[in-house]
């Protein structure tokens, strides 16, 4: 199956509304828990999926450890917990069970690297709590410079 539409699922560091957009430039700090992935998000009922898997999970520590290049991009690594890569494996795992095709794989488990990327807002500075992840959609209303945040899913309920 051939999806075109692309989403991420991230963590913001501070809370954003379901509905907010934003330019592909202008993003809020984040650390990424599903890179950019398609999926046929109505069938599969993603949403409501990820609800329910994400309610029984605990808020997650994310914790900087230093500035580092990936690419061309500046980020802050953080400390790679067994909490986070708990939480990541289990999105991963959810949303290819539900037929995601990821852009890139080679970021998904074992190739996590937790991390912050360096935004014009900021750059995480000291421990955070996340503790609701947000679906994006990479391309709202056929615009490839803009984000949409689709829904929000709280950890813990």
């Amino acid at each position: 199956m051939q999806y075109s539409q692309k989403y991420s699922l991230v963590g913001f560091l501070e809370h954003q509304p379901k509905g907010f957009e934003y330019n592909m430039s202008d993003w809020p700090l984040h650390m990424t828990f599903a890179d950019v992935f398609a999926i046929d998000r109505n069938s599969t009922d993603i949403d409501e999926k990820m609800e329910n898997v994400l309610r029984s999970q605990h808020a997650v520590l994310v914790k900087p450890k230093h500035q580092a290049k990936l690419g061309d991009t500046t980020v802050i690594l953080v400390e790679k917990t067994d909490e986070l890569v708990e939480l990541h494996t289990m999105v991963v795992d959810l949303l290819e069970q539900n037929g995601a095709i990821f852009n890139t794989p080679a970021f998904t488990r074992e190739g996590f690297l937790p991390h912050c990327t360096i935004q014009k807002s900021g750059m995480l500075q000291k421990d955070v709590v996340i503790d609701e992840l947000a679906l994006v959609d990479m391309f709202p209303n056929s615009d490839w410079r803009q984000r949409k945040i689709l829904a929000t899913f709280k950890l813990g309920g």
